[in-house]
């Protein structure tokens, strides 16, 4: 992956001076690759539509350049008020940050990160295995489903709709996309770069945590075809 760093567990991170500088950023491997699957590779103007605190955010400023710009929205100010700081530490002048939800406009790209169950980090975070319930995975395969409705507005004809979670479910990934591909024509999809010995086995690419050591990661594009 280029540019990636990996660096021992016990390293005091925050107190490396290429970090205080903005030089590096901590991300899990898995989501190092999301922007490197994507084909082809994005340019223009992006909304992350769910972007947290920023770090694919910062990713896809990076990845732009000048002649990009990313809209970063997440429900969460706090999370927003993280981002805020890290672009700031990054250097990023090729951020905004909206405070509400987006109703209007049309973007090159939109990045859905969608809130999920989990599962793909449940190897670095086991106590979520006794706190999932198979109900909340049907729960949130709604919410995606409802996420990806919401934004796939605001993509611009020609454009990519870029859908991942870090679940292992297929209720909550392909079969998302799938049911989104069915009730929206307007939408086709597009196969994912074949980068890092992964391919797509039926809708999308699922990068499981053992490949590279790494959390559990769904990615499918969609393209906007009229």
């Amino acid at each position: 992956v280029p540019d990636a760093l990996r660096c021992p567990a016990d390293l005091p991170l925050s107190q490396v001076p290429a970090y205080e500088n903005g030089e590096i950023e901590v991300q899990d491997i898995s989501s190092q690759l999301l922007l490197q699957l994507i084909h082809p590779q994005p340019e223009g103007s992006w909304l992350d539509a769910c972007a947290g605190a920023g770090g694919k955010t910062l990713q896809l400023a990076k990845l732009l350049g000048a002649n990009g710009r990313v809209t970063a929205y997440d429900p969460r100010p706090k999370a927003l008020d993280e981002l805020a700081i890290r672009s700031r530490r990054a250097g990023l002048k090729n951020i905004s940050l909206l405070r509400s939800k987006p109703s209007e406009g049309s973007y090159d790209g939109v990045l859905v990160d969608a809130p999920c169950s989990g599962s793909g980090t449940w190897r670095r975070h086991p106590f979520l295995m006794r706190q999932t319930r198979e109900k909340d995975v049907f729960q949130r395969s709604e919410t995606q489903a409802n996420i990806l409705d919401l934004y796939s507005q605001r993509v611009a004809l020609g454009g990519a709709l870029v859908y991942c979670t870090c679940s292992l479910s297929r209720f909550e990934n392909e079969i998302v996309v799938e049911n989104f591909l069915e009730s929206h024509p307007s939408f086709e999809a597009c196969p994912l770069a074949k980068n890092f010995d992964l391919e797509e086995s039926g809708r999308g690419i699922t990068i499981q945590p053992a490949h590279l050591d790494g959390d559990g990661l769904y990615i499918a594009t969609l393209k906007r075809k009229r």
